[in-house]
């Protein structure tokens, strides 16, 4: 009978040894297969990061750009507008030039929370850029054609004297 005990405790043993080592085993694999998943985790997370990093460039480069032609369209209108009121409407020019930059400052941050539009933005910006400088070129010619025009008027008239 202590013989028959003792196998039968040498048998829990070895049951309890085996089941353990089974255990063990699942335990090891669960743990490996984590191991996988925090990794491929990881490597997501680097990829979302590389992409959120690029995606910021982008936005950057595109407010720069923005800013940079709301400048230019600054300027040309800056520059319509001398040579439209030469005669004594410079500073009134000026002033409202400076509240349009205040209002474009204001723009540009509602240009920032709408990124997705940019691009249809620029284009807009860009055609009404040329339609100043159209303009601009408009007006330097009318200025030209009506200073030769008084020329011609201020001969004619001396030509008539003598």
């Amino acid at each position: 009978t202590m013989m028959d005990n003792f196998q039968k405790e040498t048998q829990s043993a070895i049951s309890t040894a085996l089941r353990m080592e089974k255990e063990r085993a699942g335990w090891e694999e669960q743990l490996s297969s984590n191991a996988k998943d925090m990794q491929n985790l990881i490597t997501n997370q680097n990829f979302v990061n590389q992409q959120m990093s690029s995606l910021s460039k982008d936005n950057d480069e595109l407010r720069a750009e923005v800013q940079r032609l709301l400048q230019l369209e600054s300027t040309h209108q800056m520059a319509y507008r001398a040579k439209d009121s030469e005669v004594g409407e410079v500073l009134q020019a000026y002033q409202l030039a400076v509240k349009e930059a205040e209002a474009n400052v204001v723009h540009f941050k509602a240009i920032e929370r709408e990124s997705e539009n940019l691009r249809a933005s620029l284009s807009v910006k860009e055609e009404r850029v040329v339609h100043l400088q159209e303009q601009v070129a408009n007006l330097h010619a009318r200025e030209q054609q009506l200073t030769l025009d008084l020329q011609s008027f201020d001969y004619e008239g001396r030509s008539e004297e003598h």
